[in-house]
């Protein structure tokens, strides 16, 4: 009887089990399963040979931009936020209007907080300030990265960072 979860036929066609041997051989996620879909190509589903041959090297692939270090969070952030360039005027313009709102809300829970002195007030302080790096963030300009300098001097004036 075929066992198809414990010792698949299409993993034991020489001495040892492809899982055997991606332990012997101390191998990666990344490189094992490469091996694993190279080792059954064309052995499972003898018409996905290919797509099998295809994950292989979609696997090493992976492994590759693990080693040159391009999978790294920091640089997918970056290349996210360099999309402001490709923004079109309106898109410009509705993350400006979000960003003013966003410091006039700030403004507003400020005045709030310092009459107030209220966790709730705080917390409000902190809700608008977050939502307005958000959208700093993607906008990148001058005037925009002064105003949320000028606001985080004043969270920090009045203890809030």
């Amino acid at each position: 009887m075929n066992d198809n979860v414990n010792k698949p036929e299409y993993y034991n066609r020489g001495k040892i089990e492809v899982w055997e041997f991606i332990e012997d051989q101390g191998l990666d996620y990344h490189t094992g399963n490469a091996v694993k879909y190279i080792a059954r190509a064309g052995f499972k589903d003898p018409s996905k040979e290919v797509e099998d041959l295809q994950k292989a090297i979609a696997f090493l692939d992976r492994k590759i931009k693990v080693l040159e270090g391009t999978t790294n969070v920091n640089t997918k952030i970056t290349n996210f936020l360099d999309f402001t360039e490709t923004l079109t005027s309106k898109q410009r313009e509705f993350l400006e209007n979000k960003f003013n709102v966003c410091v006039d809300m700030l403004s507003a829970a400020i005045d709030n907080c310092i009459r107030e002195e209220t966790m709730h007030a705080e917390k409000e302080c902190i809700k608008w300030f977050h939502s307005m790096l958000t959208y700093s963030s993607l906008i990148k300009c001058k005037p925009v990265q002064q105003k949320v300098t000028d606001l985080f001097k004043e969270l920090q004036d009045i203890g809030i960072f």
